[in-house]
Parts: structure tokens; sequence; C-alpha cells
């Protein structure tokens, strides 16, 4: 989370914004997967088979399968089972459907199962 004076900061400056988001609850928060988002707005240009070759295509895909095992994991600790589902959704909110990649089959995907 970003709080106080540094929040205030922020959002002063432009530059920052692409950095920085709002969660559905309130607090802001460093932008952690802004790289992954340009990724996905990259994609076009590179094309499906070029783009499943970057390092930031496997790095996308390593990390949707991180999340998966955390998320059944944890499923029995639900204090922690929720910090995973947050991070999950904030996952396919900012990368993952970003942009129709329904006809991808190699598009990574996150557990149906997580709420």
């Amino acid at each position: 989370m970003i709080v106080g004076k540094l929040r205030d900061q922020l959002s002063k400056l432009d530059r920052f914004a692409k950095w920085t988001r709002k969660s559905g609850d309130g607090p802001v928060f460093l932008h952690i997967l802004y790289e992954f988002e340009k990724f996905v707005d990259s994609v076009d240009n590179l094309g499906r088979r070029s783009a499943e070759r970057a390092d930031a295509f496997k790095f996308i895909h390593e990390t949707c399968q991180t999340i998966n095992r955390y998320l059944t994991e944890t499923r029995d600790n639900p204090r922690v089972f929720e910090k995973n589902k947050w991070f999950a959704e904030y996952m396919e909110e900012a990368v993952l459907k970003r942009r129709d990649f329904g006809s991808w089959s190699a598009w990574p995907k996150l557990l149906t199962e997580k709420k």
C-alpha cells in the first residue's frame, strides 16, 4: 500500500500514475503488474508465436501457475486464501482479461474455483 504523504505526492505527478492503482476497497497500491500489462498491449504487434517465446509471456505463465498452487494450498486457511484470491483477481483484471485471448489456448489461466 502507498499511504499518507507519499500517496499525496505521487497523485500530483502524472508520470507515476501508471505505477499506482486504487483497490476496490480504497487503498492505493504499487501496480507491480504494470510490465505484464505493457506486454499484453504489445501482443498484437508481436504476434502470438513471437509473444509465446517472449520472457514476459513465460513469466506470466509461471506466475499464474504459482497463483494457482497458492490458491489450492491455502484454501483451508481463510486469512491467507483471501490475500491470494485478491492477487489472483488483480492478475486477471490487470493482465489476463485485459484483452480477449479466449481463442489463444496457450494464454495462461487461473483456477475458476478461487471464489
